[in-house]
């Protein structure tokens, strides 16, 4: 795995460790860009972690747990000390179940949408009123694995009105697009049209898998409705 970086990462006592994880970083970039924003308009002083690999939460699904350990321990060891944000939820479940599952020390984490709650909460961040709907997927890793509903849906609720989508997986996760595409597809096109159903402004996730495979399914249907992460639509309006 190499050597890690000799630097230090975040020195200050205040500042956050943004691990952007694989897709942010590589296939949506605007939500990297969107989370620096909204957290430094939140007033919070905030890094990009140096020297990051992935976090391995599909390797760990498909079984290669010699990979995985890998890259646990190297990730563990590189942010240890730090608090880390995330903006994927992907990485948010490995790092809080899945390294300690195979007893790997975790990094202290939050998904960006725990931090920007708890933020809005005090007063450090305000929220435009949008008057819109917005259709909300809550992903599985986020929602269903780690327990995370509220924080999305709090801040969403203080821009617009907010439906829940009744359906649980996007299909994009586990190496389930990688090795199933046309039935991955399927399942991203049957929750999108469940979302849809509510005539939302906006269908908006907190998982860049989420956000690509709904963005996928929009274009094939030829739906216009914008897809969006959470962060992206508080920062486009801010």
């Amino acid at each position: 795995m190499g050597q890690l970086p000799t630097h230090h990462l975040c020195s200050e006592v205040s500042c956050l460790l943004y691990f952007p994880g694989c897709m942010a970083e590589l296939r949506v970039k605007e939500v990297y860009e969107a989370t620096l924003a909204v957290l430094e308009a939140a007033g919070l002083r905030v890094e990009v972690a140096e020297g990051w690999r992935c976090c391995g939460s599909v390797l760990y699904r498909l079984g290669d747990l010699k990979a995985f350990r890998r890259l646990a321990e190297y990730n563990s060891k590189l942010l240890s000390g730090g608090e880390v944000v995330t903006s994927c939820a992907g990485c948010y479940r490995a790092f809080r179940v899945d390294y300690p599952a195979i007893g790997v020390k975790p990094p202290r984490v939050r998904h960006t949408v725990e931090v920007l709650a708890e933020a809005y909460e005090r007063g450090a961040l305000e929220l435009p009123e949008l008057g819109c709907t917005i259709a909300y997927h809550h992903p599985c890793h986020l929602a269903r694995h780690c327990g995370v509903y509220e924080a999305p849906v709090m801040l969403l609720e203080a821009m617009g009105r907010v439906v829940e989508s009744s359906l649980a997986c996007c299909g994009a996760g586990g190496g389930f697009r990688a090795l199933h595409p046309e039935e991955s597809a399927k399942v991203a096109d049957l929750l999108l049209r469940d979302l849809l159903s509510h005539n939302p402004d906006y269908v908006a996730t907190s998982c860049p898998f989420c956000l690509l495979q709904l963005r996928e399914a929009a274009k094939r249907a030829g739906y216009s409705t914008k897809v969006v992460d959470v962060t992206q639509l508080i920062a486009e309006h801010m």
